[in-house]
């Protein structure tokens, strides 16, 4: 099962996706503490070394490979149309409207 949370920075995400995943029984991932880890700097030194357009990129990419690690990990759980990559633009619901 994958659950993505989405929202702005201190909304709550982590907070939220930490219970909701005992709740539910499966991982959670912090995105930005997976990508601090891999990146061997935080959010903030990325921001000032690469800019938002590399650290977003950077984003995208790592959600993409945590995707394609859990569709690896449970093949036989995954719809035939798993193998679709990330789209390069994703829409923003706010209240309910499409940005």
């Amino acid at each position: 099962m994958i659950i993505s949370l989405i929202g702005f920075m201190g909304a709550g995400k982590t907070t939220i996706g930490k219970q909701l995943a005992q709740s539910v029984k499966c991982p959670f991932v912090d995105l930005d503490a997976y990508i601090e880890e891999k990146e061997g700097k935080t959010i903030s030194e990325i921001f000032e070394q690469s800019g938002e357009k590399g650290f977003r990129d950077m984003e995208f990419n790592y959600l993409q490979d945590i995707l394609e690690d859990h569709i690896a990990e449970h093949p036989s759980k995954i719809s035939p149309r798993s193998h679709l990559k990330l789209p390069k633009m994703m829409p923003l619901s706010l209240s309910g409207t499409a940005l």
